[in-house]
Order: structure tokens, then C-alpha cells, then sequence
């Protein structure tokens, strides 16, 4: 099904911008804009991602590849990063055939030690495959489920924020320190 109008709406944006709108504020467009079953498709999408078992996708071919790229790059950054912590791997992960390119792409995001640009390589490689299986989708459900995915990267780089990493992890920081036993105690108690 075309959406010619709805798809022409949608604000473009680039990775690392600010999202031009929020996942609430698409999914609420969509809900009023799209099939009620290809609207079900794109609430979903995301968390198809994380899902343990293959997700089923019924509409959108763009989500079909997207969501076997994406399973098999998580895959093989968990492979990379249990084998450069001297772990076994497949304790983790089940072995299966990984998708052309997405092994030398999780090999390239742990080339960094900095923890931040790490995430951001993931991003930009999640971003990169968006945009090749969407590069012929044009106002059509694979276009709005690709535009889903990217909003979701630009807003997940938003959250990655240094300023906001600083903040959570002072937070948590402090809420460790608050549970923990003061030195005081600790001395006085013997332990």
C-alpha cells in the first residue's frame, strides 16, 4: 500500500541530528495514517529487534532483511566481544551463518577503546543498512518502517548523550554509595 501523503509529511532528518520528532509523536501519526495492520507492523518493529526468537514479518520485505541484518550483527558483536573477554562464546550466542558484511561491521565498531564511540559506530553501521535496504522505498510501508528504525537510532544518540551518560552514571554512583555501608560503620562493625 502506497502513502503518498503521510510519507511526505514526515520530516527528514541525518545521523546525529536531533530527531525532528518523537517515537510516541511518528507512532501516533501512524496510528491515524496507516492500515491498521501495517500500523501493527511498525509499532512492532523495534521490538522485534530484541526478541528471542525470529520475528514474523508479514508486510514489509525492508523489515524482513533490516531484522536479519541486525540479529546477525548483534550476533557477531556478542561473538567479538565474549572472544576479546577470553569467554566462549557460543555459552551466549547460537552459532548461525552470519549475514555478508555484518562480521567485518561489528569487527570495525570494537576497534575503539572509548566505550562512547563504540556505541556510536553501532549506530552508524544499524543507520548505514537503514539506508541500503530502504535506498528504492519511497512513500510506500518500507519507506515509513525504515524512517521507524532511523528515528529510533537518532533518538537512542540523543540518550547516549555525554552530558546525560555523565548525569546517570553519577546517579548511579551515588546509589551504590548510599547503599553501601559508610566507612564508619565498616570499621566500627569489625567487617
Amino acid at each position: 500500500m502506497r502513502y503518498w501523503y503521510f510519507a511526505a509529511t514526515l520530516p527528514g532528518f541525518l545521523f546525529g541530528a536531533a530527531p525532528p520528532l518523537s517515537e510516541a509523536e511518528f507512532l501516533g501519526r501512524c496510528r491515524y495514517s496507516l492500515d491498521p495492520e501495517d500500523y501493527l507492523e511498525i509499532e512492532s518493529c523495534i521490538d522485534g529487534l530484541l526478541a528471542p526468537q525470529e520475528p514474523v514479518v508479514k508486510r514489509s520485505a525492508f523489515l524482513g532483511q533490516y531484522l536479519a541484518w541486525e540479529r546477525s550483527f548483534r550476533r557477531q558483536l556478542a561473538i567479538l566481544r565474549a572472544q576479546s573477554a577470553g569467554k566462549d562464546s557460543s555459552r551466549y550466542v547460537t552459532v548461525t551463518p552470519a549475514i555478508e558484511g555484518t562480521t567485518a561491521a561489528a569487527a570495525a565498531c570494537l576497534t575503539t577503546a572509548d566505550p562512547y564511540q563504540a556505541e556510536l559506530a553501532v549506530e552508524r553501521e544499524r543507520w548505514s543498512a537503514a539506508e541500503r535496504f530502504s535506498t528504492f522505498s519511497t512513500f510506500d510501508l518500507d519507506f515509513i518502517a525504515a524512517y521507524r528504525v532511523k528515528l529510533n537510532i537518532v533518538c537512542r544518540l540523543v540518550r547516549l548523550d555525554k552530558v546525560f551518560g555523565e548525569a546517570g552514571y553519577r546517579q548511579l554512583y551515588n546509589e551504590i554509595l548510599g547503599e553501601a555501608p559508610s566507612a564508619v560503620e565498616t570499621l566500627s562493625s569489625g567487617a
